[in-house]
Formats: C-alpha cells, structure tokens, sequence
C-alpha cells in the first residue's frame, strides 16, 4: 500500500509539474505520455543539425565541383542555394512526416511528436510546426552568429534585439510547461518521450491459441501502425475488470469495422483477439515492404 500510495503522490506532482501528459483520444481513452525533457530536445536538434549538414554536403558536392572546375558558375551557386533551402525547409517535415512524428535525431533521443488533442499526427500540422522554424531557429542562430559585426556598426540596439529575439522566440520551450515551442502552439503539437514502437510479442502471448473472434482482411485494412499501438497501450494500461473504457473502444472498432453491434462480445477477448490479428497482418505487410502508418 506505501509503495502504491508512493507512485500516486510521485504520478500527481510529475503531473502537475507538467511532465505528465494525459490525452484522450477520440476513442474516449485516455493515454499518459511523458512530456520530453529540454535536454532530451537539444540532443535531438544538434544530432538533427549534425544530419542536416552531412545532407547539405552531400546535396552541394555537385555545385561545388562545377565551381572548382570553373564551369557553369551561375548554375553551381544556384545549386548551392537550392541545396541549402531544401534541407533547411523540408529535412524535418519530410522525416516527421515519413516517420509518424520522428526524425533521425528525435529517435536517437528516444522522443517524438503526437498531436496535442490525440488524434493522428497529420501532415498540416507537421508543415505548421516546422515552416515557423526559420523564424525560431535558423534565424537566431544567422543574429547570434553575426552579433560581434552587428555591435560594431550600431550602438549595441541591434545585438540587444536579436537577444530579446533569440531568448522569446527560440527558447520559448524553456518557459511552459510543457516545453512547447511556438510552431507547437500554432500546430497544435507536444513533443513526448517516445513510446516502445516494436508490437510486443509478450501481449500477443498473452491471447489464447484458439482464436474466438476472426477477422476478415477487409476489416484488418481500416487500421494501420498508429491505431494498433493505441490499442496496444490501451490493453495495457486498462485492468481486465475495468470495463467501461475496454466496452467504449470495443464498441468503436465493431462499429468501424462492420462487426456485429446486437450480440454482447467480451470487450477484452475481442480486443486482445483483434490486436493479434491486427498485428500478424501489419507484420507481414512490413516482411513485404507494404507499411502502413495509419489510416
């Protein structure tokens, strides 16, 4: 009873500190995230930053050979540029996107982003919190860079507005509680320490052999990735006696899925049978290179 009364008290002050972050998903569950710490969210910018910069090198090797070969010099600068545009603009939305919210540096730092409201992380959202980023970072960083010039050639009111700027805008995170950044708020986004992604093995164990409910593949298809991680943490966050949010999400997946809504069904014999199911499909989609995220 202490050790339970402990993790109560330490869950409720990690909650109202912020850390915790609980959202209720338009199944009417509610799921408990914990929200990325700012070191872990450094880690991933430089590592991103790092990715970045080899990816510009790479980009750029064209442009810089025609430049040292002294031919098509308009060309190659114009290919710099595009170059350095394109990944400045696109590297996270492109990864954010493909990868449900992580980059190459987010996954290193064990963190990624998931829409505020617990709906699917959608690619609006993703442009949104990434197009403001030039005005967040890239920005601050030309201003902290170009500061020492600035000073010597004003007095000292530019060097004092690219601080203000640097100090409100990008590290804006550093001062709410839920370390959003303003493309977050305009996004509607919050950045998270990243759940297991792998579709465990030991839940799986855990359905009887004999399979009581069968599914056709048409009703596998309406979910993908997404959805059947959200009913994995549901199965394991949710008690087996607890049967009024196991009875809400069982009653959404038989009604979206054209199941039978008259006969009474077990709701966690039906959802743990469906998650099996569900997920040997999804695994031989991905044995197949036929991933699909969401739907």
């Amino acid at each position: 009873m202490r050790e339970s009364a402990a993790y109560v008290e330490r869950y409720l002050r990690r909650r109202e500190s912020g850390a915790i972050k609980e959202i209720l998903t338009p199944e009417g569950v509610p799921l408990r995230f914990t929200v990325a710490p700012l070191s872990n969210r450094i880690g991933a910018l430089l590592f991103d930053l790092l990715f970045m910069m080899l990816g510009f090198i790479v980009g750029a090797m064209p442009g810089v050979v025609m430049l040292i070969g002294g031919f098509g010099s308009g060309f190659a600068i114009a290919w710099i540029g595009l170059t350095f545009f394109f990944v400045t603009n696109f590297y996270f939305i492109f990864f954010e996107i493909r990868r449900q919210g992580s980059t190459p540096g987010k996954r290193i730092a064990g963190i990624k982003v998931i829409d505020r409201k617990g709906g699917v992380l959608s690619a609006e959202a993703i442009f949104a919190r990434n197009l403001t980023r030039q005005v967040e970072l890239f920005i601050p960083l030309t201003l902290i860079l170009s500061l020492s010039l600035m000073a010597s050639g004003s007095s000292g009111l530019m060097p004092m507005l690219g601080a203000v700027w640097v100090f409100v805008v990008a590290l804006l995170p550093a001062f709410n509680r839920e370390h959003l950044r303003a493309g977050d708020l305009i996004a509607g986004t919050v950045v998270v320490l990243a759940p297991r992604e792998v579709l465990f093995k030991d839940l799986v164990q855990e359905v009887r052999a004999e399979d009581h409910f069968e599914f056709t593949q048409e009703q596998l298809d309406v979910y993908g990735v997404y959805e059947l991680q959200v009913l994995e943490d549901l199965l394991r966050q949710q008690d087996r006696g607890d049967q009024d949010a196991l009875e809400v999400v069982c009653m959404k997946i038989r009604e979206k899925i054209g199941w039978d809504l008259v006969t009474w069904v077990d709701p966690w014999r039906f959802l743990s049978d469906f998650y099996a199911a569900q997920r040997a499909r999804l695994e031989r989609g991905m044995l197949l290179g036929n991933r699909k995220e969401t739907k």
